[in-house]
Order: C-alpha cells, then structure tokens, then sequence
C-alpha cells in the first residue's frame, strides 16, 4: 500500500500500523491489559507529533522507535529487566552523527569500562568503521563470534547508559541531548 505521508493524518497512520505495532508490544510483554495501556500510551505520542508527518523519512521505523522507547520506559518504571532486543536503539553509532562532544565522551568513558576485547570490537565497528569480515580477520574471530560479540558489547554499553542517563531525540529520532540520572554509579 503506497501511502502519501505528507498529507496523512493520525487515522489513516493508526489504522495502517496499529495491528502490527500491538503485536510487536503484546511479544514483549504478554499481558493483554499493559499491552493495551502501552498502545494507549503509543496512540497519544503518536497524535501528538502528526503536524511532523511529512518531515519524516521512514514513517514506520519511526512508529517502532516511538513504541520501542515506551516500552523501555514501563521497563525502567516498574523496576523490569528491560529486554535485549529493545537495546536494539544503535546509542554508539548515534555518536557520531551527534555533534554533543559530551555526549561522546560519556559512552568512552562507559564503553572504556568492558573488557578489553569488547572494547577492541567496538572501537573496530564505530570509530575505525572496519567492516564484520575485516574485525573477524584482524582478530582471528569467525564473522559470527565478532557479530555475537560486538552485539553484546553493544548491550552493555546501552544498558550501562540508559540506567545513568535519559536520551532527548528529535522526531527523527536523531539525539539531541542526554541528562544524567541521580546514579552515583555513573562516570559520564
């Protein structure tokens, strides 16, 4: 179904989406009644931000970062250990399109706490900007073990940022700023 995002308007983007954004929330939660009130939750961001339709490259990559991030939020609301998947937000790639030196400084300075070779993998991927196969060769690793790896090394960075910090993005999804939580155990 080709659909004109520049004249859409709250409906016809709920009515095309709604189905497939309640089930990707009802896999992740399992409970019928908190799925619904995350819709709701969801439905409401969404009305919100339907004058921003037609500045919105990929409509529906932005719906699941939309119902993404609500679903981390009820995670870190409710005290739940939030799952992998939704760690899927690309934080280390962000940074560099990001100009918020600080910004990049804190997820070094968290990034720079794993294991050394997680650390390697990392810096390979995001700031040496080497390719899978090229880490793999470099490091004697299978493709797999260096996807299996930087995937995780990924993980704990997110997860190590998003208990100290809450992100501010723009409707694109683009970072525009983060603020550091109360959490004495943070280094940013």
């Amino acid at each position: 179904m080709n659909v004109d995002f520049n004249s859409m308007n709250f409906n016809t983007l709920w009515k095309q989406y709604e189905k497939e954004l309640t089930n990707f929330v009802r896999a992740r939660l399992f409970d019928k009644s908190l799925a619904s009130d995350i819709m709701q939750e969801v439905a409401i961001k969404i009305f919100k931000n339907q004058d921003n339709f037609s500045n919105i490259e990929n409509i529906r990559a932005w719906l699941y970062r939309i119902t993404r991030n609500t679903l981390i939020d009820f995670y870190k609301q409710n005290d739940k250990n939030i799952p992998d998947e939704l760690y899927s937000l690309d934080l280390i790639g962000n940074i560099h399109e990001n100009q918020n030196k600080d910004l990049e400084t804190c997820i070094t300075s968290i990034s720079s706490n794993l294991k050394e070779s997680d650390n390697d993998i990392l810096n390979l991927s995001i700031i040496e900007q080497y390719s899978i196969i090229e880490i793999a060769t470099k490091l004697g690793l299978s493709s797999e073990g260096v996807k299996s790896k930087l995937k995780r090394a990924k993980k704990k960075v997110a997860q190590k940022f998003f208990s100290c910090c809450n992100l501010e993005e723009d409707i694109q999804g683009k970072i525009l700023d983060f603020k550091q939580n109360n959490n004495k155990s943070c280094n940013c």
